[in-house]
């Protein structure tokens, strides 16, 4: 009986640590600052409880089509998003302060509340 319950915790632990730690490699996070990001996704979002997103962050991240970013995101360094060039839309939070070429290749930026 031990050993099923063992196995089970065990069997929990695996399915809500593998999804985490896959998550987390694609992404350099200082403290609640996001440093950089190394994957290749075509759709990212940003974890929530981020609060900054650094210069360069995600520069020459061809493949990024598109970016959610949290609304506990408040700034967003120089270039984070420099030459993503097949980035389309991308929705931030109207108070989130913006630094110089941030999006120069989005199609379209929205602001939310």
């Amino acid at each position: 009986m031990k050993r099923k319950i063992i196995l089970k915790a065990l069997l929990l632990c695996v399915t809500l640590c593998v999804p985490f730690s896959l998550f987390s490699q694609d992404f350099e996070i200082n403290e609640t600052v996001l440093v950089k990001y190394r994957g290749n996704a075509e759709n990212v979002t940003i974890p929530d409880g981020i609060t900054a997103i650094g210069d360069g962050a995600f520069s020459y991240c061809g493949s990024l089509r598109s970016i959610t970013i949290p609304k506990s995101v408040i700034s967003i360094g120089d270039n984070a998003f420099y030459v993503c060039s097949n980035i389309g839309t991308v929705v931030v939070s109207r108070g989130t302060t913006i630094g110089n070429e941030v999006f120069p290749d989005a199609t379209r930026i929205i602001y939310s509340d």
